[in-house]
């Protein structure tokens, strides 16, 4: 009998996958660990309706050990909708890794992608820049796994919830969506934009339900910049806390120890504080800032600020390294954090990454 197997998670194995995410931290200067309380499959909200999770059971030990998520999702690629997978959530606990469970995994996630009728070409994934061990297991075109195909990097900007200087137009005008029937012209204004960025959702008005894919964000927590009245720019403030949570599991030796008189002096200049140990690290995402302007950038993410939840210690706003924005709202920014983004063929002899644009891409960070 095969110790270790493969197989569909269902509902039953929340608890255990959710075990797994907390015991498999991401180190670092601050070592973070991945959470999904009080339930992991309510969380796929944000990957949208055709999602599957795999996980790895140890038939020894009647335990999950592995667990990893393959999601098909509507994207603009060169301009049109099509569907493209996204592999995210690899997680193995330490006494499992190195057994050759990898490949195994792969090759079951390939046998679910044969039969599924509407199989995308390919998948993207992200992976820390810092994180080399998995750079080195997945990105060196190995025989027995995909192969890996670099797009670009993507970089998550951390700003304070204070004001941000540098926005100012007197010709435009920024507010908070008042009610739902102002979505249609939301959706028709981000669909447009987003057909200029390769991996740019299709947003729908379905996403913006309560079960949808920005599952608690309201639309009072919608910011648009309108100029004579026709709106030109559009962000929003996602506090995904209530599903998905951020834990501390430790700092750097520097850090932790000199933590109390960072804090106060991040007080003082407005900055963020760091919290203790085992608590969590409150962030919003700053959902599709569709903006071409910097300084209407800027007056989005000042009214965003302005309207975040008490109890946020920061936002986040992810752009691609040929975001036009990018220098910009780096310029703002007091953190960075830099991922690589991958094409991903599950069929090594596959055609994938057919774009014949290249055009700017966006990834939704909330969603990854």
């Amino acid at each position: 009998m095969t110790r270790y197997s493969f197989e569909l998670a269902t509902p039953a194995d929340d608890e255990a996958i959710r075990r797994v995410m907390a015991a498999t931290p991401m180190a670092g200067s601050v070592t973070v660990s991945f959470q999904r309380d009080p339930s992991f499959f309510a969380s796929n909200v944000v990957l949208g309706n055709n999602w599957q999770a795999v996980v790895c059971r140890d038939a020894k030990r009647n335990e999950v050990v592995g667990v990893a998520t393959r999601s098909v999702r509507p994207v603009h690629v060169d301009g049109v909708p099509k569907r493209i997978g996204y592999l995210s959530g690899l997680r193995f606990m330490p006494d499992a890794r190195r057994r050759g469970l990898l490949a195994r995994g792969y090759e079951f996630v390939r046998r679910l992608h044969d039969v599924d009728p509407l199989r995308p070409d390919y998948y993207l994934t992200t992976v820390a820049e810092g994180n080399h061990d998995a750079l080195d297991a997945l990105t060196k075109n190995r025989p027995s796994l995909p192969k890996y195909h670099f797009i670009t990097g993507l970089n998550t900007l951390v700003f304070p919830i204070r004001r941000i200087r540098g926005g100012s137009d007197t010709n435009a005008s920024v507010s908070m969506l008042s009610n739902r029937s102002d979505l249609g012209e939301l959706i028709g204004f981000l669909n447009r934009f987003a057909k200029q960025r390769t991996f740019a959702p299709v947003y729908g008005q379905t996403d913006f339900e309560h079960s949808g894919t920005f599952s608690e964000m309201s639309v009072g927590s919608i910011a648009t910049v309108r100029v004579r009245g026709r709106i030109v720019g559009a962000a929003g403030c996602w506090d995904q806390h209530a599903f998905r949570q951020t834990i501390v599991r430790g700092y750097a030796n520097a850090i932790g120890s000199f933590r109390p008189f960072l804090n106060f002096w991040s007080k003082v200049r407005g900055g963020i504080q760091l919290p203790a140990v085992g608590q969590p690290l409150h962030c919003c995402y700053v959902a599709f800032p569709m903006v071409k302007c910097p300084k209407h950038a800027v007056m989005l993410l000042n009214q965003l600020i302005r309207t975040a939840p008490a109890t946020a210690g920061c936002m986040l706003m992810g752009l691609c390294d040929d975001d036009p924005l990018l220098s910009a709202m780096r310029v703002q920014a007091v953190g960075e954090y830099r991922t690589r983004l991958y094409a991903v063929s599950l069929n090594r002899k596959e055609a994938f990454m057919k774009m014949s644009g290249h055009k700017r891409c966006y990834l939704e960070l909330g969603c990854l």
